[in-house]
């Protein structure tokens, strides 16, 4: 198994506010039990416990995003490319200034099967992306990269396995900047009297068509990408030099991709190579990208 160079420090800004003993606990308590398990009580056992981590900083004037996120799994994770307003939560979060524009989340398996859960939904790909549609100079636009791990429990421990990847944008005027970014993408539709969410984000998968969206190096050359510093525990914002940006390289499917364990089917013939533990195929399940060794 093998993941980026910048996950061991990314490692030790982890909080964690269950035990694994509580938090197996909760979970299968959810599990088994969400439709009788009513929001407010769910809200005080599971959300407001959740811990709160600093994403971003805003470029052009400095202020904190901060939102909870829930790193001691993958169970409540949802990664979809039309949710633009949050990482995991947008009723806890703060957003900090009126620059915030939109944010995208990436999930890098690094190498491991998620067993754990039985589906689990790459839709954004693993790969982080920047999109250049909401980095246009008219708006002084530009981008804040950061990453946590999220683990797993094993052996009665939380152990750090996958990458969580944010890319939060900001501008002079986020309104604009989001129905600008539609047109270029768009150039041909309309959003008028739409109401459904204008489509920000692409996957990994458009390094494929335009290699230059997943060359990070490139776009803080141009004054476009910011991260908070690994290094120093308050995480201030970092624009160069370039060779100090931590996340250079990262590898993966580089694609939309989908986990899921599929239940054993009744004659070994039908499908001779299934596994326990699952599977990973890209979106829509036209390609087999990983399976585990017999």
């Amino acid at each position: 198994m093998s993941s980026h160079s910048s996950f061991a420090k990314t490692v030790a800004h982890l909080k964690f506010t269950f035990t694994p003993e509580e938090y197996l606990l909760l979970v299968e308590q959810i599990r088994q039990q969400h439709k009788m398990f009513f929001e407010p009580m769910e809200k005080k056992v599971y959300w407001l416990r959740m811990p709160t981590y600093l994403f971003a900083r805003c470029p052009l004037c400095r202020a904190e995003y901060t939102s909870i996120a829930d790193t001691h799994s993958l169970f409540r994770w949802v990664i979809s490319r039309e949710e633009y307003r949050s990482i995991f939560s947008a009723y806890f979060q703060r957003e900090g200034c009126t620059h915030f524009t939109a944010v995208q989340s990436f999930i890098n398996l690094n190498g491991y099967f998620p067993t754990e859960v039985s589906y689990f939904n790459g839709d954004c790909g693993d790969i982080p992306v920047v999109m250049p549609e909401l980095l246009l100079d008219e708006f002084h636009a530009s981008a804040v990269i950061h990453s946590l791990p999220i683990c797993r429990v094993e052996g009665n421990e939380f152990v750090p396995r996958y990458s969580l990847y944010t890319v939060t944008y900001y501008s002079d005027a986020p309104e604009e900047a989001r129905q600008r970014s539609y047109e270029l993408s768009f150039p041909n539709d309309s959003n008028d009297g739409d109401p459904s969410p204008i489509p920000l984000f692409d996957s990994s998968g458009r390094i494929i068509r335009e290699p230059v969206v997943g060359d990070m190096p490139y776009w803080v050359k141009k004054g476009k990408l910011h991260w908070l510093d690994l290094d120093d525990p308050a995480l201030p914002l970092k624009s160069g030099p370039v060779s100090d940006f931590p996340y250079a390289g990262i590898q993966g499917f580089g694609r939309k991709y989908i986990y899921r364990k599929r239940p054993k089917p009744r004659w070994r013939w039908l499908d001779r190579h299934w596994h326990p533990d699952g599977e990973i195929r890209s979106y829509p399940l036209n390609e087999l990208l990983a399976r585990p060794s017999l």
